[in-house]
């Protein structure tokens, strides 16, 4: 686990036993490791005009990333900065990019994107998971991750 629990008072310890901190870590983790691609693929295509866009998809990952840490610290609990064995590959596979060409990054961002509305929506379905983060993932980040993916689609199609 990616959180390390600090010295809690009793209270505080009933709030952090009934929250889901490995829900949390792996999308903390999903969330870095997409803003690292996206930095990836935007310092290949600087001069792209697609290049505005993957970098707004790129802050809405780092406000993701910050959102979900100040939530785990609101319970006390400390998250280690570090995208970890996702981030390798999705870096390794950024970079076959410079071979295969633009519509494999695409791809790959697109495969990225569809994983974390999948982990979105199974954050839904946990009893673990504050109804406050639910509300924020239903109005927030599954609306987000849509839109991204819609829009990595039509770049692809226009590739």
């Amino acid at each position: 686990m990616y959180f390390y629990k600090n010295e809690l008072s009793n209270n505080e310890n009933k709030k952090i036993e009934n929250l889901d901190l490995d829900s949390i870590s792996v999308i903390i983790r999903g969330e870095s490791s997409a803003t690292e691609a996206y930095r990836k693929v935007e310092e290949k295509i600087q001069t792209n005009p697609e290049a505005y866009r993957l970098n707004q998809f790129r802050k809405d990952h780092e406000n993701a990333t910050v959102y979900w840490q100040m939530q785990a610290k609101e319970v006390g609990a400390e998250f280690e900065n570090n995208s970890w064995a996702w981030g390798a590959l999705v870096t390794a596979f950024i970079e076959t990019t410079k071979v295969f060409g633009d519509k494999t990054a695409l791809w790959i961002l697109k495969q990225g994107e569809v994983h974390g509305l999948n982990q979105y929506r199974k954050m839904l379905s946990s009893n673990d998971i504050l109804e406050k983060h639910k509300e924020m993932i239903r109005q927030i980040f599954i609306p987000r991750q849509k839109r991204h993916i819609n829009c990595l689609e039509a770049l692809l199609r226009l590739h």
